[in-house]
């Protein structure tokens, strides 16, 4: 049984506590004990402790552990993610080698994200059966769309939606990092959502926009333009996005929101305020059991209100819904997509010619992919299990992942595929060193002593695939994307 450790937090005296706005520590005073409020300011001016996710699409927790005990860093168990843990460095590690740029990191391993972040996704599953479509409404940067991916083992299909257009890079950036598949990138306003997917889907998340008080121990800026005015301005945003947001649940659907704020205007009263709109089938699913000594943060309605004091964490607000099942509701006009849909089916004989190439030169059998396999051109694509009923609601930026593209000499694979299915390729597969990694990383081509032939090759490190070259003339000539390639990562062997 894993053992749940709480965190042993020593914070230091309040003396700084006056670089937080007046009005904001009196709002806090009115919603803590004089005692607990003590607690919290010390808590808000004692830095944040980092913590990571095990991607366990690539690797499991407990040969993650193994491969960490090797590195001397040091795993304390967040209690409410079983994948998640507070990490702790050597100082000079931490100087040289930021967790961002180890090899570990850019192979996909583990993602870098805020223990309190971790608890969305897991109150969206808790006890749940029989999810296979989800809604991310605000997905930027991914954090939360990665870890529900994870816990769908890529089965399913997860709609990633992000307004903000320059925010999509990076979602995408940790999609494909990840070796994540099940995923649907599109680019539309929160609020038109139940619009266009009227109960579509068995689960949503909302992490909604909000003016992020809890963030304070991170962002040190982050109260700098605080105001009450800014609360309520929020609080208007987030009441019309829940709204949205529940129209397109399924009914016997659940939904979690949840913010990074503290403030019950955009808290609880958003909550309040989607059961006074719907009062016949919204239904509050108590989050008592969610993991243990949770009591400690639960409100009168389920709901959890993580105080940075309480578990030495950023403040976060969680709250869950299900949605009643009564009798049909009068389905509203859904927006079609009349723009033609780019992707045609792959034809029977070049779905044989692909599987037969990566069989053949990989000995990775690609044949259950059937029907999932599209095209655009000369291009391949996977796209998510379930994804059919969702065409025609609204444009997608981008549908499942790249297998490959297919030449008149012959295939080229995508980085896509070596992210999501290279660990299952048996030959054709060059294990690199600690330095041909970096190289590799750096686009730099990597010479061949002894190995001849020619064609794609899987370049690994420690049997993790770091993407795909091409072998010719005594070299291997580097095939990394040039988005995806960085001269500051260091490789370390587990």
């Amino acid at each position: 049984m894993r053992q749940i450790l709480a965190p042993k937090v020593e914070y230091r005296p309040v003396k700084n506590s006056q670089n937080l706005p007046q009005a904001f520590l009196e709002r806090t005073l009115d919603m803590l004990h004089d005692d607990e409020h003590e607690a919290f300011l010390s808590a808000c001016i004692t830095p944040l402790r980092k913590s990571i996710r095990v991607n366990t699409l690539k690797i499991s927790v407990p040969s993650f552990l193994e491969r960490v005990r090797i590195k001397n860093w040091i795993l304390t168990p967040i209690p409410w993610c079983s994948e998640g843990f507070w990490i702790d460095r050597e100082e000079k590690e931490r100087e040289e080698i930021p967790l961002g740029k180890t090899g570990d990191h850019m192979m996909g391993l583990f993602y870098i994200q805020e223990a309190s972040s971790m608890l969305p996704p897991r109150a969206l599953f808790h006890r749940e059966t029989g999810i296979h479509s989800v809604l991310d409404v605000a997905a930027a940067p991914g954090s939360k769309t990665t870890q529900m991916a994870a816990i769908m083992g890529n089965r399913g299909v997860i709609i990633a939606n992000e307004l903000s257009g320059s925010r999509m890079k990076g979602l995408y950036s940790n999609i494909e990092r990840l070796g994540i598949r099940n995923t649907v990138l599109c680019h539309s306003s929160g609020e038109h959502i139940g619009e266009r997917f009227f109960e579509a889907f068995d689960a949503i998340l909302l992490d909604a926009p909000c003016t992020a008080e809890g963030t304070f121990r991170k962002d040190r800026t982050a109260l700098q333009y605080w105001s009450e005015k800014k609360i309520l301005a929020a609080a208007r945003i987030q009441k019309k996005l829940i709204r949205s947001a529940f129209e397109a649940l399924k009914p016997g659907g659940t939904l979690v929101y949840s913010t990074c704020t503290l403030s019950s205007e955009e808290n609880e009263e958003v909550m309040h305020s989607l059961r006074e709109t719907y009062p016949e089938i919204v239904e509050f699913v108590p989050l008592h059991a969610l993991f243990p000594k949770c009591e400690s943060a639960l409100t009168e309605d389920g709901f959890l209100r993580i105080w940075p004091h309480l578990f030495d964490s950023e403040g976060f607000f969680v709250a869950k819904i299900r949605k009643k099942i009564i009798q049909k509701q009068q389905r509203t006009e859904t927006h079609k997509n009349e723009k033609r849909f780019p992707f045609t089916p792959v034809p029977r004989s070049r779905r044989e010619r692909v599987a037969d190439y990566y069989f053949d030169h990989f000995g990775f059998d690609l044949s259950s992919f059937g029907e999932r396999l599209w095209e655009r051109g000369n291009e391949v694509w996977l796209f998510p299990e379930d994804f059919r009923s969702l065409l025609g609601r609204i444009a997608f930026d981008r549908i499942g992942i790249t297998i490959c593209e297919i030449h008149e000499k012959g295939i080229r694979s995508s980085h896509e595929m070596a992210q999501n299915f290279g660990s299952h390729f048996s030959k054709n597969c060059l294990s690199l060193s600690s330095e041909e990694a970096e190289g590799y990383f750096s686009a730099k081509d990597i010479p061949l002593k002894e190995r001849t032939g020619d064609g794609e090759v899987l370049l690994t490190f420690d049997s993790f695939p770091l993407g795909f070259g091409r072998i010719m003339e005594g070299r291997v000539k580097n095939s990394l994307p040039r988005a995806v390639s960085r001269n500051d990562i260091k490789f370390q062997a587990g």
